[in-house]
């Protein structure tokens, strides 16, 4: 998105889908539980 043109596209393609403000809080939780599940696998090998 470094140039207005593609900014313009970009906007209109958010616009076209429906864009929405704010979070999703079960969306949050499911992906902050996966992270700590996987770094802890991870890191402990």
């Amino acid at each position: 998105m470094s140039s207005p043109i593609m900014q313009k596209i970009g906007f209109m393609y958010c616009v076209e889908r429906g864009v929405n403000v704010g979070g999703n809080s079960i969306s949050r939780e499911k992906a902050l539980s996966f992270s700590r599940s996987f770094m802890l696998e991870t890191l402990r090998k």
